[in-house]
């Protein structure tokens, strides 16, 4: 059973270096041992137990078919490896059920972000047994058809890729962060989200403040159309961006889990809030298929009264969204009732900061009311002003 056990453990070691290659790109390229050690356990110490660990690995993989390398540990670049051509052959394909998994999430992506990714992952989606003519498949089955409230600001992938890789570095426990620029300057962050906002995607991080070693801040956004050089750099505990992490990193923490477990979106402007709307009437085939008329409902719509709840928001960016919102024939007030009967139900679907009482929820709701007719005003200027 010992000798089982053993050999188990040295097969997962082995698909652990091959995991941390293929992050490292080793299929392209090749990759010092020292490389893949920082990427496996931190150090690129060659004296430690870990190097002669993970040479043992590496030997093995190679003598077995899977690695090919170059050079010589004693020799000044030491040793290159990289991922025989190939040799993955068996692990690299989707099955039917993941390409069209998916393939559905294009269906929901703006047009602009859809064209660029279709041809950058059509080499991805026509991974599966027996081949497929990916971007045949997709021209066919999925439409490009412009909503007119979408947005779009070109990004660069890349740097949505950088910026992925240090999100998924700090999931796995790692101490990093990112290095870029942003409008003239050079900003060290602390990655916490990647977020949709207004058509754009936005990166939510803290900023430790290059200037000095107590000042911190948390940026709520910064917009991924302008960010430009992306690094991922461990975060040494002695260095000075280190000390500042360490002097904020329980806010951090918790701004971290509140994005993570939150449905509100981090702006201080936007109270979320509840109320009823009554719909015209829908088709029921529809309705008892939980069917939504906007993200933020709360339970179904009831198919004899045609009301459902809503959380709303007091910014004009929710008023204006409102207004787009389909069926809506009638906004009804809340009532104290009403507040106690669905504060809770709201709540443990993920809305937080809703209003501990029910004056507040009524302040909310008509801060909201406020906001809904500036937006009506100012589209009725709009009709007006033509000519």
């Amino acid at each position: 059973m010992g000798g089982d056990a053993r050999l188990r453990k040295d097969e997962i070691m082995r698909l652990d270096v091959l995991k941390a290659m293929l992050e490292l790109g080793a299929k392209d390229r090749e990759v010092s041992t020292a490389d893949i050690q920082e990427k496996l356990f931190g150090n690129r110490s060659a004296r430690s137990p870990e190097r002669r660990k993970l040479q043992r690995l590496l030997n093995s993989l190679e003598y077995t078919g899977y690695l090919e390398s170059e050079g010589d540990e004693r020799g000044r670049k030491g040793k290159r490896w990289r991922i025989k051509k190939g040799a993955l052959k068996g692990l690299e394909y989707l099955s039917e059920e993941e390409r069209r998994n998916l393939m559905i999430g294009f269906i929901f992506l703006p047009i602009g972000y859809k064209s660029e990714l279709v041809g950058r992952l059509k080499h991805v989606l026509s991974k599966v047994s027996g081949g497929s003519d990916t971007e045949g498949v997709l021209s066919e089955c999925i439409g490009k058809y412009v909503e007119f409230e979408e947005r779009y600001a070109k990004v660069n992938i890349e740097v949505i890729s950088k910026i992925l890789e240090g999100l998924e570095r700090r999931v796995k426990g790692e101490n990093v962060v990112l290095r870029f620029g942003y409008k003239n300057k050079q900003r060290i962050v602390v990655p916490l989200k990647l977020f949709s906002y207004e058509g754009l995607i936005q990166l939510a991080g803290w900023e430790l403040s290059d200037k000095n070693a107590v000042k911190s801040r948390f940026s709520k956004s910064f917009i991924v159309a302008y960010i430009q050089s992306v690094e991922v750099l461990k975060l040494e505990d002695s260095s000075r961006f280190g000390k500042i992490y360490e002097s904020n990193k329980e806010i951090i923490e918790q701004v971290s889990k509140k994005l993570r477990e939150s449905k509100n979106f981090p702006i201080s402007s936007e109270k979320p809030f509840i109320f009823e709307v009554e719909l015209e009437k829908l088709d029921k085939d529809l309705v008892y298929r939980d069917y939504k008329i906007s993200p933020s409902q709360i339970g179904k719509i009831d198919p004899e009264t045609w009301k459902t709840v809503l959380v709303g928001y007091t910014s004009s960016r929710y008023a204006f969204r409102f207004l787009n919102i389909r069926h809506v024939k009638k906004i009804i007030k809340p009532t104290r009732t009403f507040f106690n009967d669905y504060v809770d139900k709201a709540i443990e679907e993920g809305y937080e900061d809703l209003p501990e009482d029910y004056e507040e929820n009524l302040e909310r709701f008509n801060k909201f009311v406020e906001k809904l007719k500036k937006t009506l005003d100012e589209k009725y200027n709009l009709l007006t002003s033509i000519g």
